[in-house]
Order: structure tokens, then C-alpha cells, then sequence
């Protein structure tokens, strides 16, 4: 009879659940971005020939568009023809903001379900039903429209808002304190790939597939439905409850488990967290990132085809190969700071600060010079080259934030931290559509202006009140000793008051 103990015990267990979790993170990721780069494709252009131009906007001289206010047919060099949408901008915000309503709301809720019931499942599902949305969401649209592919959108955000959540608890109870940050950044970090896979892979598929943008949705539903099942096949809550660990492998792990090992069970200090102004530091700057990174995600395809003028195939190059270089900065970012952290060239704490700086306020300067740099479409791509990039340095720093202040309740501060921090994806959406409504360059920068200050203010916060010690209230027989010699005191004075 085959035995998987006998067939993958050799294998590290930990590293098989770090690398399907990146994959599923990777693919969560790709729910997230592709109707960005879809709807570029979806929308009727702006009205305009190759003599009229806006002012404002770069030269193109790729397209004839031939108006139909319900409808067009729009034929390229490829003498391609497809139904298209009448959208206007503002309609265009509400679908891409409507992911986050739920997305943000239901993260507060994740990390306390998971802590308390175990990663597996609530991560798995996390993928499992989106992959599930994407499938039908062209017979939603087909059928209702704007209106569906909001609620498609909304209904996804709420199983994918677990992805980060769950797995902060899942490599908590996976890792020893040495190797954390290592795994987490494998775990966290497929975000990264799944950028670049989500912008580029949707191009070529609306390109070369005949069907146009429908396959983007079958596709990559069906690719989160087999990730489900191999990840429910594989990977467990715990150590402990994984049947084919081997037997060195699951002492190493418990032997080297920290003081601050994560339980079941246990309702997390909300009190002590929400009264520390580290876990305020890490929420503040995490809304400051997450102001850059979803103006990134979903805004830069937009950018690319409305005002510079790129071809899909290009816009979709051009808008996600700075992802992987984005990734590339993540691992290197991680190795500096396990190797300055192991060498004591600086602490843990400046550490985090230095390369949190350089994810939160460097791609919004170089979004900003991008609108300066108008129609030269050589510093526009270099510029977000730069600026994406930059972002990488976020894993090794502020998403590493829980699993400093508490290792226990890690799940519980990234959802209620994180969650707050992607409410500003809600807004994003909405007032880029609302300040641009005929696409131009300078519409846009003051667009990046105000990303630029969203994130600057955060990252002051960040500097003066973050620190990375893990905190006295992540142990409950701290926070109960504490109460008792309180009561105990108390006990006396009033003893005292009596005599």
C-alpha cells in the first residue's frame, strides 16, 4: 500500500507548506490585478482620431476606434474585433475599488478565525472561491453587466482577504525564530509573481487566444481550483497534525520553538494591542504602502494605455515586468537584513525602518516624476521600473511587523492592521476616476501628488514610533501576573485603609 511517510518524509515538510503558500498567495494576488489590465480591453476608448488629440495625453497612432456609444468595434493592426462596454470613468473606479470593500472588512475577522480554528482551510478557501468567482464572472457580466461584475468583485474580496492572515498564523506555527523572516518572505513574497503573472499572462491570453478576454477568467479559474486540491492534499495546521513529517524534522521544529509559540484557542489582548503604538506605527505605514502599491495595481495599466499610449500586448509588458524585479529586491532585501541582523551591523528595529523607508516613500517618488517625465515613454517606463522595484523592500520590514511585536497573535495584528491599512483601496479607485475623467498627464500627477503625501506622513509615523521588540503582553502569564500583583496591591491599600 503506498505511504506518503514513506515517499516525502525526506522532504522538508515546512518548505512544502512556504512554497504552496506562496503559490497560493501567488495566485490570490492574481484575482486581485487581472480585471486591471482586462478592463483596459473591456471599456470603450476615449473618442478621438489620429488627428484629434487631448491635450495632455501622449500621440497614438496604433488604433482607429469607430464610436457606437453602446457598443464599438475596435479594430488594430491585428484587425481584431471585440464587444466593448460603455463605462465611463467613474463606473471604471467602482469596479476596481469594489474588490477592497470586502477585502478590507473581512480581514479584521481572519486572522482571529485562524488563530483559533488553524490556517489550512481558511487559507485554502481563501483561494479556493475566488477561483470559483473568476470562472463565472464573464457569464456574470454577460448577464448583469456592471452591476455583476462589482458583486463578483465584492463577493471575492471577502474569502481572499485571508490570505495574509492565515498564513502569519500557518508560519508561525512553521517556522523557529531563526528562519521566520527567511519563510515569511518565500510565503509572503509570492505576491510578487503573481503581479507579474496577473498583468502579463491576461495580455497574451486576450492577444493570442481568439476569445478575447473571457479566457483571462476560465484560465486562471481553473488554475486556483488545482492549487486547492494539491494544497489540501499537503499541507496541515501544525507540525504536530502532519501525518508524514519526519521525525527529525518535527523535533527540530519543537525543539527550537520560541517562548512565544502560537496556541489554539486563546483570545488575543485587544486591550494591550490596540493601546500599543507599535501595532498603530505598523497600521499607519501599512496604509501608506498599501496607498502606493494598490495606485500600482490598479491604476498603472490605465496610466499606460489611457496616457501613454501603449499597445495591450506592451501595456501588459510594461506594467508587470517591474514586478519581478520588485521580487528580486524582496529576497535580496531579506538576505541583507538576515545578514546584517546576524552580523550586528544594525539592530532589528533600524533594520525594519531602513527598508520600510525604502518601500513606502520610494515608489511614490518615482510615480511622481513618471507624470514629469509626460510622454518620453523611455523615463516614464524606467521611472516605474525604479519605483516598483523600491517596493519590494516591504517583506523583509513592515510585513514582518506581526510576527515582531507577537509571534502568538501575529494572525489576529496583520488582519486587524492590514485590514484597516486596505481601506484606502476602496478610495483609491474612486477619486483616480473621479480626477480623471479625460486622462490626461497633468489630471494624473496631481494623482501622484497625493500618493506622494499619503506616504510620506505614514513613514514619519513609522520612524518615530516603531519598534521591533516583541511585546510583554504576546505571553498571557505576563499580562495575568501582572493583573494579579495589581489585584494584590490593591488588596493591601485597601487592607491598610481598613486597620
Amino acid at each position: 500500500m503506498f505511504s506518503w511517510k514513506s515517499c516525502c518524509s525526506g522532504i522538508p515538510q515546512r518548505w512544502v507548506f512556504s512554497i504552496l503558500g506562496s503559490l497560493g498567495i501567488c495566485i490570490g494576488s492574481v484575482y486581485q490585478v487581472i480585471i486591471s489590465i482586462t478592463i483596459v480591453e473591456m471599456i470603450l476608448p476615449l473618442e478621438e482620431s489620429f488627428e484629434q488629440k487631448i491635450d495632455g495625453t501622449c500621440e497614438d497612432k496604433s488604433n482607429v476606434i469607430i464610436i457606437n456609444k453602446t457598443s464599438v468595434s475596435f479594430q488594430n493592426v491585428n484587425n481584431s474585433s471585440k464587444i466593448l462596454y460603455d463605462w465611463d470613468e467613474y463606473t471604471q473606479g467602482i469596479i476596481l475599488s469594489s474588490y477592497f470593500w470586502t477585502y478590507s472588512l473581512a480581514q479584521c475577522f481572519c486572522g482571529i478565525i485562524s488563530e483559533r480554528f488553524g490556517g489550512k482551510y481558511v487559507f485554502g478557501l481563501g483561494i479556493f472561491i475566488p477561483a470559483v468567482i473568476t470562472f463565472f464572472t464573464p457569464f456574470a457580466i454577460s448577464s448583469g453587466g456592471s452591476v455583476a461584475l462589482v458583486a463578483s468583485r465584492a463577493l471575492m474580496g471577502i474569502p481572499n482577504a485571508s490570505m495574509y492572515p492565515a498564513s502569519s498564523t500557518l508560519v508561525s506555527r512553521w517556522t523557529t525564530s531563526a528562519e521566520r523572516t527567511r519563510i515569511g518572505n518565500t510565503v509572503y513574497a509570492g505576491q510578487l509573481p503573481g503581479l507579474f503573472i496577473g498583468t502579463v499572462v491576461p495580455a497574451l491570453i486576450m492577444k493570442y487566444s481568439g476569445t478575447g478576454w473571457p479566457a483571462v477568467f476560465y484560465f486562471f479559474g481553473i488554475i486556483g481550483i488545482i492549487w486547492f486540491i494539491v494544497w489540501c492534499m499537503l499541507v496541515y495546521d501544525s507540525p504536530e497534525q502532519h501525518p508524514f513529517i519526519s521525525d527529525e524534522e518535527l523535533a527540530h521544529l519543537q525543539s527550537n520553538k520560541s517562548m512565544e509559540e502560537c496556541y489554539y484557542g486563546t483570545s488575543p489582548p485587544w486591550k494591550h494591542i490596540l493601546m500599543c503604538k507599535e501595532f498603530w506605527a505598523f497600521t499607519i505605514c501599512a496604509s501608506g504602502s498599501n496607498w502606493s502599491y494598490y495606485s500600482m495595481i490598479t491604476d498603472l495599466p490605465k496610466y499606460m494605455s489611457g496616457v501613454v499610449k501603449f499597445s495591450i500586448e506592451d501595456n501588459g509588458y510594461f506594467s508587470s515586468v517591474p514586478y519581478l524585479f520588485m521580487w528580486f529586491n524582496a529576497n535580496l532585501s531579506t538576505w541583507i537584513s538576515d545578514k546584517a541582523i546576524e552580523k550586528r551591523w544594525v539592530s532589528l528595529t533600524n533594520i525594519r525602518k531602513i527598508f520600510g523607508t525604502i518601500s513606502v516613500t520610494g515608489p511614490s517618488v518615482f510615480l511622481l516624476l513618471a507624470s514629469y517625465a509626460e510622454c518620453n515613454k523611455v523615463w516614464v517606463v524606467g521611472m516605474f521600473f525604479i519605483g516598483i522595484t523600491a517596493m519590494g523592500s516591504l517583506y523583509p520590514s513592515i510585513l514582518m511587523n506581526p510576527l515582531d511585536l507577537s509571534p502568538r497573535y501575529a494572525g489576529s495584528i496583520m488582519s486587524l492592521g492590514n485590514g484597516i491599512g486596505a481601506l484606502v483601496g476602496i478610495v483609491i479607485p474612486y477619486i483616480t476616476g473621479v480626477l480623471t475623467p479625460n486622462q490626461t498627464i497633468g489630471e494624473w500627477r496631481l494623482v501622484f501628488w497625493i500618493v506622494f503625501i499619503f506616504s510620506l506622513i505614514p513613514n514619519l509615523i513609522y520612524l518615530l514610533w516603531f519598534n521591533a521588540e516583541v511585546k510583554n503582553w504576546n505571553d498571557l502569564k505576563t499580562i495575568r501576573n501582572k493583573n494579579t500583583i495589581t489585584r494584590n496591591n490593591v488588596d493591601i491599600e485597601l487592607e491598610a485603609i481598613i486597620r
